[in-house]
């Protein structure tokens, strides 16, 4: 992943195994991540391990399949 440095990512999911990989390698090459899961807990420990590692993110605790919330 190239030309990745200074964007911003956002991974739904974030906080499961899978997304919360896809988040860090985001943040690897430079990217601020916008962590969505439904779970607040798992989403915040991603967050967390980005910063440690000297990234940006936020959580955002969202079910994307509910449009209205994703909206708000």
């Amino acid at each position: 992943m190239h030309g990745l440095d200074r964007k911003v990512a956002i991974v739904t999911g974030g906080g499961g195994a899978i997304g919360r990989a896809i988040c860090q390698r985001f943040a690897e090459e430079g990217s601020a991540v916008g962590v969505f899961d439904i779970n607040e807990e798992a989403a915040n420990e991603t967050a967390a391990l980005i910063e440690t590692a000297g990234g940006t993110a936020s959580v955002q605790v969202v079910d994307i399949t509910d449009y209205d919330a994703v909206a708000a």
